[in-house]
């Protein structure tokens, strides 16, 4: 039906008279909210989907990522408070200490953006955001996985298209945006190697053999498709794109690992095997020069006894 659309839109012939069920899909997420906090958050969401002056339309996608960083924060002064009005910077920044790394900075996005609409609109006195800066707790040190965690992602990497995903990242050490751009192109199965982020790579057999396996798979499943990347979904096989972010998170959401910390392990893993060489890390992966020194100096405090000392995994790694 996506792609029916898509080529009536393309001629002209696309008159899609659909109700627009965002404002009705508002009402669930922020009914649990005290009734002024709920819907003051409607509005601000309705702004930031639909846009205004200056102000761009966002997806339904990034709308509901900004209510999702908040939802709890906002649960918890709906416990306390009847209006925004009352929200204090104190409050602000406890909210904002429960939190670090990503989902901090993430809660910080979307308390800047709700605070932001509604001084503009005048709807609160002042805001108070103001001037604070997510900042960051520090983070853990990078340390080795649980064996177990690899146990897990091969136990649930049952479909072709998991195996290729949990190879390319756990062998070598692979980021999400370079596997999702990997086409046809950059497999060499017979001289066997791969170009992956710009960067040869020979292929081990593991690596090789699971290729194959997919590639006879993707053969079957979509002989007549155009597209070119490696990886295809149903949706995706019908076009020309890329698979999305969200399907790849999906295909190993809930694990005990995920891909990102697969691949992180990954390279930790080799900086051990190297005694903390940089240079061979940047000659294996294609590591920048800043990040295979991190790695190398991870490797280093561990082999030393000192893990403490360690740079975390979100120090420019």
């Amino acid at each position: 039906m996506v792609r029916v659309s898509e080529v009536l839109q393309e001629i002209g012939l696309l008159d899609d008279d659909r109700p627009d069920t965002f404002e009705a899909w508002l009402d669930h997420p922020t009914d649990a909210f005290a009734l002024e906090i709920g819907e003051d958050v409607r509005r601000w969401l309705s702004a930031v989907h639909h846009g205004g002056p200056r102000r761009l339309p966002r997806s339904r996608s990034s709308t509901w990522g900004m209510l999702a960083a908040a939802h709890s924060t906002l649960l918890t002064w709906s416990a306390h408070y009847r209006h925004l009005r009352e929200v204090t910077r104190t409050d602000v920044q406890a909210a904002l200490d429960t939190h670090d790394g990503w989902k901090r900075k993430q809660l910080h996005i979307s308390l800047r953006s709700l605070f932001g609409y509604l001084r503009r609109e005048k709807i609160v006195f002042q805001n108070p955001t103001h001037g604070i800066k997510a900042g960051s707790h520090p983070r853990p040190p990078i340390l080795p996985l649980p064996e177990d965690c690899y146990t897990n992602a091969v136990t649930a990497a049952t479909s072709p298209e998991q195996q290729v995903l949990l190879v390319l990242t756990v062998v070598h050490a692979a980021r999400r945006p370079a596997i999702k751009a990997l086409t046809l192109e950059d497999l060499h199965l017979g001289d066997r190697t791969l170009t992956i982020g710009g960067h040869r790579r020979p292929l081990d057999d593991l690596t090789h053999r699971v290729l194959r396996t997919y590639l006879l798979h993707r053969q079957k499943r979509w002989p007549h498709t155009s597209n070119r990347h490696l990886l295809l979904t149903r949706v995706t096989a019908h076009g020309e794109g890329p698979v999305s972010d969200y399907w790849c998170h999906l295909q190993f959401a809930g694990q005990a690992a995920s891909l990102e910390q697969l691949r992180i392990d990954r390279q930790l893993e080799e900086a051990l095997a190297g005694n903390g060489d940089p240079r061979r890390l940047a000659a294996i992966f294609g590591l920048s020069e800043l990040t295979a020194i991190r790695y190398a100096e991870a490797a280093r405090a561990l082999i030393a006894g000192h893990p403490e000392g360690a740079p975390s995994a979100h120090e420019g790694i």
